[in-house]
């Protein structure tokens, strides 16, 4: 499963143009450098996303783009991978099984399926 485009819905940040949809490499280059810009210790742009996949699955996050938080949707998802299952993830969900399994699976079947090549 392949990442091919990135549709911006909305954005904080002016380089982003609402309802705008960029090739992949294209948005994860522009979202780095806007990340960046922001810089860390100053907030975050919140940009509403949906990434489409080559086998017609989507993906829609909102990122928290700077320095220190996410940077693009490649590092959300590496977030999103090592939050499932760890630590923070099993003292807050553990008690709630349908919700912990709906995460694992989502883990599993979604997020470890990804192919950034």
């Amino acid at each position: 499963m392949k990442p091919l485009f990135v549709y911006v819905i909305w954005s904080e940040n002016q380089a982003f143009q609402n309802n705008s949809l960029h090739e992949f490499k294209t948005f994860e280059s522009m979202s780095k450098r806007v990340a960046h810009e922001v810089g860390t210790d100053n907030g975050y742009d919140k940009t509403k996303i949906k990434v489409l996949f080559d086998n017609g699955e989507y993906s829609e996050v909102r990122l928290d783009l700077c320095a220190d938080g996410d940077t693009c949707y490649r590092d959300y998802v590496k977030q999103q991978i090592n939050w499932i299952g760890g630590e923070k993830f099993n003292n807050a969900y553990s008690r709630h099984k349908p919700t912990y399994e709906n995460y694992i699976k989502y883990k599993q079947e979604f997020l470890l399926q990804i192919n950034w090549d």
